[in-house]
């Protein structure tokens, strides 16, 4: 029986135009190396692998990408998460079709199926002698499935802790895998925080998010590790901002996961990695030399928040001040609207704000800063947050340290 078992688990696949029409070999020729240490990787396909075209009535973006992308990760990854707010773009036969996609290019499903119950089954799996379960759900945007419609499960963590403790009981080795959180935070939100704690706490080996297209903060709770983002890892965009003002769009964090038997235990650990798709050619890149350690020491700056929960929070009321003060003045847009005209698509964002976990917590933050009259004492952690979004080190030079 094997000892040890290596799982790579990656973030957000989204090929557009550029990417998505590379040749795998062009696209992963650098990050081949990294892949091949794993017994079992896993990828989470943000995107409808289809030919139809029916946009469901949402707000953000309708995402898209044709079947035959799905080789692109044929014979790379054996798992792919389907439990994002984009699978239900144009509806529940393009969610089908891309569960179909991916099962004919030999990858295995979990997040998604025909009905709610259907898509919130884990995926049990055996590799290296080791028994696997896999979790993956999704906040509650557009992309959960009904009752008797096809989509994605839906995020319901004390349903999931429950399946958790079920699962440990059966299988060496239990993967949750969400979807949620705040874009572009390189911190996780308390509420993100303690979930997936409890979620370690419950029995889960190894816990890992994604969303919220940057990397952010790792951590290891009670012998689990917790990867909070991983990031983008083929997620191309015409936006060219990004690369001025949202540099961390371009980074994913893929990671290793060991799962090694050790006094009939079995011990994990996690180790990071960065990647980077090129804005010019649209290929990935594996990052190397002075640009992986200025990532590193970042990496470890904001991991090192998690530490302290009031701290996260105080970092949490920052980031609230500007993005929840810009949900509030959202929220009273779509609520004239829907008093107004009261249609669905004036409906969709005001819905949205609502049900989505991570808008609500931003509104519900928001509007206590504002009740207690701490916006403003809440601000001052801006300029730091601010350089860690632009994947800056936030820590002053050693030889200031010195001087101190």
């Amino acid at each position: 029986m094997a000892r040890e078992l290596v799982v790579c688990a990656v973030g957000d696949f989204c090929p557009q135009p550029r990417s998505g029409k590379s040749a795998a070999q062009d696209l992963f020729a650098d990050v081949d190396d990294l892949l091949s240490r794993a017994d079992l990787r896993v990828v989470n396909v943000e995107v409808p692998l289809t030919t139809s075209r029916h946009p469901i009535v949402k707000s953000g973006p309708h995402l898209s990408a044709p079947p035959g992308v799905a080789d692109l990760l044929k014979g790379r990854f054996e798992i792919a998460l389907l439990a994002n707010n984009h699978i239900l773009d144009h509806g529940p036969r393009a969610a089908l079709q891309t569960i179909n996609a991916l099962h004919r290019r030999g990858l295995r499903t979990v997040g998604a199926g025909r009905n709610h119950e259907q898509a919130s089954r884990p995926l049990t799996i055996a590799a290296k002698g080791f028994s696997i379960a896999i979790l993956n759900a999704c906040e509650h945007e557009f992309g959960v499935a009904g009752r008797n419609s096809a989509g994605g499960a839906g995020l319901e963590p004390f349903g999931m802790i429950r399946q958790i403790m079920d699962l440990r009981s059966k299988h060496d080795v239990v993967l949750v895998f969400t979807h949620g959180g705040n874009e572009m935070n390189p911190l996780p939100s308390p509420r993100v925080m303690a979930m997936n704690r409890a979620f370690a706490e419950a029995g889960a080996s190894a816990v890992v998010n994604t969303h919220p297209h940057v990397p952010q903060a790792i951590e290891t709770w009670e012998g689990t590790p917790i990867a909070y983002s991983l990031g983008n890892f083929v997620f191309d965009s015409r936006i060219v901002d990004l690369d001025k003002h949202d540099p961390l769009w371009w980074v994913g964090m893929p990671v290793l996961l060991t799962f090694a038997r050790a006094d009939g235990r079995i011990k994990a650990s996690m180790m990071p990695f960065f990647t980077s798709l090129d804005y010019a050619s649209g290929r990935l890149q594996l990052v190397r030399g002075k640009e992986r350690a200025r990532l590193s020491k970042w990496l470890r700056e904001v991991s090192h928040v998690l530490k302290d929960e009031q701290l996260l929070q105080e970092y949490f009321d920052a980031w609230t001040t500007v993005h929840g003060a810009a949900y509030y003045g959202g929220m009273k847009h779509h609520a004239a609207d829907v008093a107004t005209r009261r249609g669905r698509s004036d409906y969709a964002g005001y819905r949205n704000l609502w049900t989505c976990e991570a808008h609500n917590e931003l509104i519900r933050t928001f509007a206590e800063l504002r009740f207690d009259g701490r916006l403003k004492a809440a601000r001052s952690r801006l300029p730091t947050l601010r350089r860690w979004m632009m994947g800056k080190s936030a820590a002053p030079p050693r030889s200031k340290l010195r001087q101190r």
